[in-house]
């Protein structure tokens, strides 16, 4: 085999050409990365660099011998000895190498014969080159092995576009015998909407004879599918047929899947973005391009800015942000890094059209396997209309708490009056109309027979009874609508009649305690709110808590009044206290608000529920 070699030099007139040494020095740089140093990336890389070989006109030939100057130049240059990990590395590096290159097949073995007949009487001349020609024997095997067993397909056909030859791996990639296929022109199996396309590029080919040519297009599977091809094909001399086109084609269905997948993926994406106003990004945090920033379409939009046009970068992503909002969104990012966290955080942006913006960001900080930084993803949404609708919301809110508000104290004012007189009229009413039966029933005993004595007496006695019943509801309906307690004695002596008067309706154990001892520093607008949310807290516990005993207390700490009230009943849930038909609570807490407090609620099952009242001494 080393005969084989030097047949080749001989080709080239003995000294390589500069174009030679230029393809010899790329080849010898990935073939030293793959085979010597281990690195996979210069095998992957080897079938592109050969792609590009192939289109400046190097020979098949040529890069055999160039392949074999190379290993011998590295078993010289580095000391190594020749192993059979070196050899099969080398034999797949040159597998793929050379797959894109044309296969003549016919002519091919034709030269190659007449090679080693050369190659037989210079072996004689040179026997210090037996190693080398061993070498170039195992790699020609490996040669003819990798046209045999190509993954891609290798084909030849004449100037009329018939096949003359077709590679096994027609089979398994198309599904056809590669026997079948020869005579068939292969035009027949093109899609009709790519074969006019196709026979373009074929004739441009035919008519120029150092011309390689891509192109991609579906070709009929023996299953009835199409399978998209790229193949690359070029015009060869044939001393024996004239010329022929060798076509090389691999089967790219998958990866158009993949793409048009993708493709798809991305306009949904964008759709979606644009619909929820939510832009993405990527910063790219490689200490050689730090400021380097990927935008997507919507991203473009929201900073009103034109895709494609308008250029992204990190000082462009922080020069929008509002001037007062500039430190704090840096810190917020500085703290992502340091911390290798997600972030969220609301800002305000100044579009190019210098419109205000508020936008929500969102991001995290990506990482490599060595916990290096690498990058920063992230989203921005416009909330702009979000949020102007929450001021709105927030003001009808506060306008509807201030209605309310002074709804409860008319309401309250009215009870007052109501309850003064009712008190003052119909109670006094009543005590006169008392006083009245009393004194007629006098008078009238007097002038009746005294067989009618004993009966209009019994009567009176009835109608003072009724008189009394009377009395003592309009008492108990002015209570409840303002106890005088509350007004005479203050907000303790109130909770307690009131305590002792749910008591007696329920026989609950009520137990009250404070470290107040006057609360006449009350305003009345407080005393009269923790009065009423005592109240219905205690109505909710008649109803719903199934309880033997409730503990209230009072306490004033620093400036704040707080009033429990604790039960050992069912205990209140969740869904209980959030429902919307809760309406007892949902009152305790407006009540609470109008002075700027708050009140708490807290449940457990079958240990009770209690319920807490904050008023501050001044409003919130």
């Amino acid at each position: 085999m080393a005969t084989f070699r030097i047949a080749a030099l001989e080709m080239s007139g003995g000294d390589m050409s500069a174009e030679k040494e230029t393809v010899k020095s790329v080849y010898f740089k990935g073939f030293h990365g793959y085979v010597i140093e281990g690195d996979e990336k210069y095998l992957y890389e080897a079938y592109g660099e050969s792609r590009k070989i192939l289109e400046e006109g190097i020979t098949e030939l040529t890069m055999i011998g160039l392949h074999h100057e190379v290993l011998a130049q590295i078993f010289e240059s580095e000391h190594i000895s020749p192993s059979e990990e070196i050899f099969e590395k080398s034999a797949d590096y040159c597998k793929e190498w050379m797959a894109p290159f044309e296969v003549k097949l016919q002519s091919y073995r034709a030269l190659v014969d007449e090679l080693n007949q050369k190659n037989e009487q210079l072996e004689k001349e040179i026997e210090s080159r037996k190693e080398i020609q061993r070498e170039l024997s195992d790699s020609k095997a490996y040669f003819q092995s990798l046209i045999e067993n190509a993954q891609d397909i290798i084909t030849v056909v004449d100037y009329k576009g018939v096949i003359q030859f077709a590679s096994p791996s027609t089979e398994h990639i198309l599904g056809y015998p590669h026997q079948k296929l020869i005579g068939k022109n292969a035009f027949q199996f093109i899609h009709h909407e790519d074969v006019n396309k196709v026979k373009h590029v074929f004739y441009d080919i035919r008519s120029n004879g150092e011309m390689a040519r891509t192109v991609v297009f579906r070709f009929r599977h023996n299953n009835g599918e199409w399978r998209y091809l790229e193949s690359i094909a070029k015009n060869i001399p044939s001393s024996r047929e004239g010329s022929i086109i060798v076509i090389n084609s691999r089967d790219i269905t998958n990866r158009r899947k993949r793409m048009q997948n993708l493709k798809e993926h991305r306009a949904k994406l964008t759709e979606a973005q644009q619909i929820a106003k939510v832009g993405s990004w990527e910063w790219s945090l490689h200490e050689e391009n730090r400021s380097h920033m990927e935008w997507s379409d919507e991203m473009y939009r929201i900073y009103g800015m034109v895709p494609g046009k308008d250029k992204c970068s990190y000082d462009i992503f922080v020069n929008h942000i509002y001037p007062s909002d500039r430190r704090r969104v840096k810190a917020v990012l500085d703290a992502a890094l340091r911390n290798k966290s997600t972030f969220s955080i609301e800002h305000r942006i100044v579009r190019s059209d210098n419109e205000v913006r508020t936008l929500l960001g969102r991001g995290q900080v990506l990482t490599d396997e060595n916990e290096k930084i690498t990058k920063m993803i992230g989203t921005v949404q416009d909330i702009t209309e979000q949020k102007e609708k929450e001021v709105r919301l927030r003001q009808y809110s506060e306008q509807l708490r201030k209605l309310s508000e002074r709804a409860e104290r008319t309401r309250e004012e009215e009870r007052i009056r109501i309850a003064r007189t009712i008190h003052d009229e119909l109670g006094q009413m009543l005590t006169v109309l008392k006083m009245d039966v009393s004194m007629m029933s006098g008078k009238v005993t007097k002038k009746l027979p005294e067989d009618l004595t004993d009966y209009y007496e019994e009567q009176s006695e009835k109608i003072s009874e009724r008189i009394d019943t009377i009395i003592k509801s309009v008492q108990r309906i002015t209570t409840e609508l303002r106890p005088e307690v509350l007004d005479d004695l203050g907000l303790i002596e109130a909770l307690q009649w009131q305590g002792r008067e749910f008591a007696k309706r329920t026989g609950l154990d009520i137990q009250f305690k404070t470290n107040i001892n006057k609360t006449d520093f009350l305003r009345e607008d407080i005393a009269t709110t923790l009065y009423r949310i005592f109240q219905e807290a205690m109505h909710n516990v008649i109803r719903h808590a199934d309880a033997t005993s409730v503990k209230i207390e009072l306490q004033k700490i620093q400036d704040n009044l707080l009033l429990m009230v604790d039960d050992d009943g069912v205990g209140i849930n969740r869904d209980q206290m959030e429902a919307r038909s809760a309406y007892g609570i949902i009152g305790m807490r407006e009540r609470a608000r109008f002075l700027g407090g708050d009140v708490y609620i807290e449940g457990k099952e079958n240990e009770g529920t209690r319920v807490t009242v904050r008023i501050p001494m001044e409003k919130e």
